[in-house]
């Protein structure tokens, strides 16, 4: 697996939030958010795939990473309603 293929264990981990907006983690900061928006804007990879951005981008772990991005993905349509 390629440096930024979709993570297989992010899949997996997704499946265990529970309905509606799981809590913020304490290590999700604003400019993680903003920073995957402006990704996912860019169209340089698919979001499934952006773990070893953020690790790359922040110098976080994979773990964390994964939780910085499944946040992300989870709260994305909170954080922008279409209306």
């Amino acid at each position: 697996m390629s440096q930024h293929d979709t993570d297989p264990n992010l899949l997996y981990s997704m499946h265990y939030i529970e309905d509606g907006i799981m809590d913020r983690p304490d290590i999700v900061r604003d400019s993680h958010l903003i920073f995957l928006d402006n990704l996912q804007e860019s169209g340089q990879t698919n979001m499934f795939g952006a773990g070893p951005y953020v690790q790359e981008t922040f110098g976080v772990n994979r773990d964390q990473a994964k939780t910085i991005l499944v946040y992300w993905m989870e709260s994305f349509n909170e954080r922008h309603p279409q209306g």
